[in-house]
């Protein structure tokens, strides 16, 4: 059985068609059964009905192409603080 538990590690997801990366701040079971992850994303990106940039998405665990631990890579993410 894979662990449903994502928190702290670094995943590449298919967020609208395109493959982001990033880390996982938060995993959740949604009501009905299903994983949702909120991702702090390496790089920012822009959506048309949003005026700033995005740094943080909402997937659900089907999105997540890969996932691995990050003990080894504790390097912080290079980008301003997300409140």
């Amino acid at each position: 059985m894979r662990d449903w538990n994502l928190e702290g590690k670094l995943v590449q997801v298919n967020y609208m068609d395109n493959i982001r990366a990033g880390k996982v701040i938060s995993s959740r079971v949604k009501y009905g059964g299903k994983v949702q992850h909120q991702v702090k994303l390496t790089h920012s990106i822009q959506l048309k009905w949003r005026t700033e940039p995005v740094w943080q998405v909402l997937v659900d665990e089907d999105e997540v192409v890969v996932a691995m631990s990050v003990k080894v890579l504790n390097a912080p993410l290079n980008h301003p603080q997300v409140g």
